[in-house]
């Protein structure tokens, strides 16, 4: 058995900057402290698309955006539930866990991401 680790496909060829934010003790209880300049790092090899069910919100000039996304990405990513991702200018939390597959066929994260930016 070898220790390869296959990746998604060529179409996941999009790159999002991760926001991680840094931590403080509060009372025993360690929290993300978004107060302060978050850590970056980007992530590449990811294809990040609107989820079965999109949520959409319109903005004051009519537009219609998409607030939820699902970002797929390789199995390694440095990628954390507490984190916020950077997609195409907006902000982005991660919400739930970082679901990871690693089966050996098409190995890959999945995540569920809202959008945390106001909308224009």
């Amino acid at each position: 058995m070898t220790d390869t680790l296959f990746t998604l496909p060529s179409f996941a060829s999009q790159t999002v900057t991760v926001l991680r934010p840094l931590t403080v003790n509060d009372h025993g209880d360690i929290t993300p402290d978004w107060s302060q300049e978050p850590v970056t790092h980007l992530l590449t090899g990811c294809s990040v698309q609107p989820p079965r069910l999109p949520r959409t919100a319109v903005t004051s000039g009519g537009h219609e955006v998409f607030t939820d996304l699902v970002l797929y990405g390789p199995a390694n990513a440095d990628l954390q539930d507490t984190d916020r991702v950077v997609f195409d200018g907006d902000v982005y939390a991660v919400t739930g866990a970082v679901h990871r597959y690693e089966t050996g066929v098409i190995d890959h994260i999945e995540v569920f991401l809202h959008r945390i930016t106001p909308v224009a």
